[in-house]
């Protein structure tokens, strides 16, 4: 949160900031706070766009759940985390995966009893009216899309 308000602050406009270098410096706070007992590496592909605050933070919070999650639970030592974001037609792909153990295959994301699970599902379905998607795939891949309107 605190990060946004920074980036806020920074961009000449106070509605929107740059989604590359928020998820950057997001990453590398994650990486920190939890790299100390890991060696865990982030590796960003964001595109380079402004985006409203009103989609920046629910991605920040999403982000941040899910690659918290892949620094506790994921890895037995070391590691790789894959955080990209594109936009296609007015339609937002946010894709979060780690190289780590993975999820159980058959988990059902939008009934668990996972409160980090719950956050992520209720963040993407009440405020970005969006899809959520998890695949296991050599670890945890989670993949998520929105609308992305003009305002």
């Amino acid at each position: 949160m605190e990060l946004l308000h920074r980036k806020l602050y920074e961009s000449n406009d106070l509605s929107s900031i740059s989604l590359k270098k928020y998820i950057e410096e997001l990453s590398n706070d994650l990486i920190f706070t939890y790299s100390k007992q890991n060696n865990i590496e982030i590796i960003n592909d964001i595109e380079d766009i402004n985006i409203d605050i009103d989609y920046a933070l629910p991605c920040g919070l999403i982000i941040t759940e899910l690659v918290t999650n892949s620094f506790k639970y994921a890895f037995d030592d070391k590691g790789k985390i894959y955080i990209s974001f594109y936009t296609k037609n007015k339609t937002a792909f946010l894709k979060v995966q780690d190289t780590g153990k993975g999820l159980d295959k058959n988990i059902d994301i939008y009934n668990t009893k996972s409160l980090g699970l719950q956050i992520i599902s209720n963040i993407i379905k009440g405020q970005l009216f969006g899809n959520l998607n998890y695949i296991y795939d050599k670890g945890a891949k989670f993949e998520i899309d929105f609308k992305i309107e003009e305002k």
